[in-house]
């Protein structure tokens, strides 16, 4: 782990004795305070995160959220739940461990992901000025496309004509129906999408992927597991899809 207080004790110009070269400026606290201060913040046993990484390990951590509905006021807490050193918890609402539910919302996604109709909805882009260019573009190949059809059948082009046509038409087609996916977040989740089986690409994508998978199809909420309940209650794991 690297070691942090060696890192700004480095940073601290030092004449040729060794002692600290003062700015040139009043001080706001005096010498002894701010290295008590520094000592204080020093102190190893104030480090909570060992492994020194800020990088997320947690499927849900920030993601999730609270279920907990507050009985005095019937308002649901709504607030993302963060990372706990055995899973996610919400202060003073739950504490619950993750791999299980992590492995519940897994199947749960992947079985959404299985039906066509998800990954449909997920691709298709939210309408703005350049989707809109787009769409144009495509009309205008295939109105191409009914051109050189009507004049093949006026006999006016052969057949080789049509089809040089229709082909490079088509091709057009298929370049700017793969721009107008790249359009927004779901470029970044065509690892996923732009395959034959989503399901199997979400479960072996990274976490970051997966994450983002999660967020666009489903809205996942977490409930206190019942006492002595071993594994995942389905019933303390709600997924609302978007």
């Amino acid at each position: 782990m690297r070691d942090s207080t060696r890192t700004w004790r480095a940073q601290i110009i030092r004449d040729d004795a060794g002692e600290p070269i003062r700015g040139q400026w009043a001080p706001i606290v005096d010498d002894e305070t701010w290295w008590k201060v520094q000592e204080i913040l020093d102190d190893k046993k104030r480090v909570t995160n060992t492994s020194g990484s800020t990088k997320r390990k947690r499927l849900g951590s920030g993601l999730y959220r609270c279920g907990l509905t507050d009985s005095e006021t019937g308002q649901v807490c709504g607030k993302k739940v963060t990372g706990a050193p055995r899973g996610y918890t919400c202060p003073g609402h739950m504490v619950r461990s993750s791999p299980a539910i992590d492995d519940f919302v897994t199947e749960v996604i992947s079985a959404r992901l299985a039906e066509k109709d998800a990954v449909k909805k997920m691709i298709t882009p939210a309408e703005t000025a350049q989707t809109r260019s787009i769409d144009a573009s495509i009309s205008g190949q295939r109105a191409r496309i009914n051109r050189a059809q009507h004049d093949y059948d006026a006999e006016i082009i052969e057949g080789h004509d049509l089809k040089r046509v229709r082909d490079a038409a088509e091709e057009r087609i298929q370049e700017l129906e793969a721009q107008k996916m790249l359009q927004g977040r779901t470029g970044a989740l065509l690892p996923i999408l732009g395959v034959d089986d989503p399901a199997t690409a979400f479960k072996g994508a990274s976490l970051e992927l997966r994450r983002q998978i999660i967020d666009v199809l489903a809205t996942v909420s977490l409930l206190p597991q019942p006492r002595g309940r071993k594994g995942v209650n389905p019933a303390s794991v709600e997924i609302v899809w978007k």
